[in-house]
């Protein structure tokens, strides 16, 4: 008699049970006219909390494409759709062109950076874990999803999904699941896709950068309107590299190593300070920045796209100190942003401020320190010197227009770097 034949005739289950797990068991069920399958979970307390944790992890990722639903719910069962035995990727890979595989290398990474995201790993990812369903991958089975300590949650290709770092072992026992685990079984995603983690992380930083290059058109076409330009290929704001995840200066559109050399901004000026910036390039600025190894960085973005495309990366590099949030520049108070900052980066030249001593005074009391500020519509650089002075800062330089080799005229803007001490 076949293993799980003899489980179930001992438990008494009937035929219709598929599977006999530690924390549950699934048998066939419907729910109307739509055939599911029907988890039954121990009584005891790991099989309830193996329940709360299938139906938490719906909260959590409601809405999201890959999470297979809580179609019906009971005491101590909950019913999921019933995915055909041949979708399954431990049985289906085998049949698929590799172009196919690596779709679904790449959607299961994007899944596994999702849950990574809130602060979770899914800790049994593996073949038998997911479906591939009408070009999209499913995802099953959240008894073991687990919560990183707070503030220690590695950066994403060291976490535990992907090679089973950053978390203790399962607490049911038994190997360690996730995309690069060599068990007996072979089910992990290396071995049955073919497709090594190492190519599906590049593909997956691509569309983290295809996201920042929308929100660069995005603003692009906020000051500007439309290209008319067929050509016109949006290209990332701002060059920046980071451990795990970098954009070189031709996929950008500002050189940000070179801008950090020639503002004269080195380790002694940022590290183990708070940065602040505002306006401008946030991301690009923030993460060009953390070369200096600043203590902690803020991002003031205008969008909430922005602020989701760069927490996104400051996630993937595991960056804990590095945050991005959503305001109005002008609207910001130091008390808003726990400010004072010791630095504070600032460009003023896309915001149309209406009264350069106003700006002045609010970038004054954000600052503790340094501001280097791009003031393009702050007046002329001997009015932003003098104003700037007014407001507490002992020293002003101006440091001139268009300090990037290579920009349009158009682009040239005021700089200049205040000091309080």
């Amino acid at each position: 008699m076949k293993p799980d034949r003899l489980r179930r005739t001992l438990l008494g289950l009937r035929e219709s049970t598929i599977h006999v797990g530690s924390r549950a068991h699934c048998q066939t069920a419907s729910t109307g006219s739509v055939e599911c399958v029907r988890k039954h979970f121990r009584a005891d307390r790991v099989g309830r909390r193996s329940f709360q944790r299938e139906v938490e992890a719906r909260r959590i990722f409601a809405g999201k494409p890959w999470i297979a639903p809580i179609l019906q719910r009971g005491d101590r069962w909950l019913d999921f759709p019933r995915y055909a035995d041949e979708s399954r990727l431990d049985r289906l890979a085998p049949t698929l062109d590799r172009g196919t595989r690596l779709r679904i290398a790449l959607q299961a990474v994007a899944a596994a950076f999702d849950i990574f995201y809130v602060g979770y790993a899914h800790k049994d990812f593996h073949a038998k874990n997911l479906f591939w369903v009408e070009d999209q991958l499913v995802v099953i089975d959240f008894e073991e999803i687990e919560q990183y300590p707070k503030s220690a949650r590695p950066a994403f290709p060291c976490s535990f999904d992907l090679v089973g770092a950053g978390l203790p072992d399962s607490d049911f026992g038994g190997n360690i699941m996730c995309y690069v685990a060599d068990t007996p079984s072979k089910m992990a995603l290396r071995h049955v896709l073919g497709i090594p983690l190492e190519e599906a992380l590049e593909a997956f930083k691509e569309r983290l950068k295809d996201d920042l290059r929308t929100t660069a058109e995005r603003r692009f076409v906020r000051w500007n309107g439309p290209s008319t330009d067929t050509g016109h290929t949006a290209k990332i704001e701002c060059s920046f590299e980071l451990p795990f995840f970098a954009v070189p200066r031709t996929e950008a559109q500002h050189d940000s190593t070179q801008r950090l050399e020639l503002l004269k901004i080195d380790g002694r000026m940022l590290a183990g300070r708070r940065l602040l910036v505002l306006g401008g390039s946030p991301a690009g600025t923030v993460f060009s920045a953390q070369q200096c190894k600043p203590a902690f960085s803020l991002g003031v973005a205008r969008t909430t796209e922005e602020v989701e495309a760069a927490s996104r990366i400051a996630a993937y590099c595991g960056l804990h100190n590095v945050h991005f949030i959503q305001d109005g520049v002008e609207q910001l108070t130091a008390d808003k942003v726990g400010g004072p900052f010791d630095v504070v980066f600032c460009s003023v030249s896309d915001a149309d401020p209406k009264a350069t001593a106003r700006d002045a005074r609010w970038l004054s009391a954000l600052t503790r320190n340094i501001l280097y500020l791009e003031a393009a519509s702050m007046g002329d650089p001997q009015t932003v010197q003098a104003t700037l002075r007014q407001c507490g800062f002992r020293s002003v330089s101006y440091l001139g227009s268009g300090i990037e080799k290579g920009q349009p005229k158009s682009a040239c803007q005021p700089f200049f770097v205040a000091r309080k001490s």
